[in-house]
């Protein structure tokens, strides 16, 4: 996500704690549906409109050193050749990665604190203000 320079760096700070955190998650057993995956992701480009954004993205992503690059359609139908024909091309973010979010939760929840640096408490929610929880106890 880079629509703002903030949401930016999130993202990025976020996908430096999954590749740590990627060495950890077990490859099988009853975690192994979580793992990491380093997929990347293709922005596909149907019109001139939707190439222009891509072109936007693409000096975004790279005023920040995140790897990525322009594809046009050849190389996107290489890439993914069971897109439909008529696409003009995209961009490719090859840092991108994935993970299946309820089985992560899982994992998540069985790691020691100096993994994952992860505090868990439990009670019921009574109110949300703004940014902040508000459990029934008065915890914040």
């Amino acid at each position: 996500m880079d629509d703002h320079p903030a949401e930016l760096a999130i993202g990025q700070a976020s996908q430096e704690i999954w590749r740590t955190w990627a060495r950890h998650i077990p490859s099988t057993g009853s975690h192994h549906d979580c793992a990491y995956t380093n997929c990347g992701t293709l922005w596909v480009a149907e019109t001139e409109a939707d190439m222009a954004i891509a072109h936007e993205k693409y000096e975004r992503l790279r005023a920040q050193d995140v790897p990525c690059e322009l594809v046009n359609a050849h190389t996107l139908s290489n890439l993914e050749p069971t897109l439909r024909t008529g696409l003009l091309g995209g961009l490719k973010v090859s840092s991108d990665s994935t993970v299946y979010a309820p089985n992560v939760v899982r994992w998540l929840l069985t790691q020691p604190a100096t993994t994952t640096r992860l505090t868990v408490t439990v009670g019921e929610v009574t109110q949300i203000d703004g940014g902040t929880v508000i459990l029934r106890d008065g915890q914040r």
